[in-house]
């Protein structure tokens, strides 16, 4: 099977979020870590997807509806931005 997209992903989850919050008094820890996420900016490209030229014709509109759906299920608002 040939590759007909290449993805790529600019969001890395480094950011550890703790039990307490930070407004806390001190002393008593900092708490265990609850879970990592990620911080994505305003403007900031989150996920770019690439097409190999022979097949940019047949599956531009897989490629955007792969990204609208995608696109539903992040916490955010996102746009598609087309490059030519």
């Amino acid at each position: 099977m040939e590759r007909i997209f290449k993805l790529k992903l600019f969001a890395f989850p480094d950011f550890v979020l703790t039990s307490k919050p930070k407004d806390m008094r001190m002393g008593k820890g900092k708490g265990g870590p609850d879970s990592k996420v990620a911080i994505i900016k305003k403007g900031q490209i989150f996920i770019e997807l690439r097409m190999f030229h022979k097949y940019l014709q047949r599956n531009h509109f897989l490629a955007i509806s792969l990204l609208e759906k995608l696109g539903h299920k992040l916490p955010f608002k996102s746009k598609i931005a087309l490059n030519n």
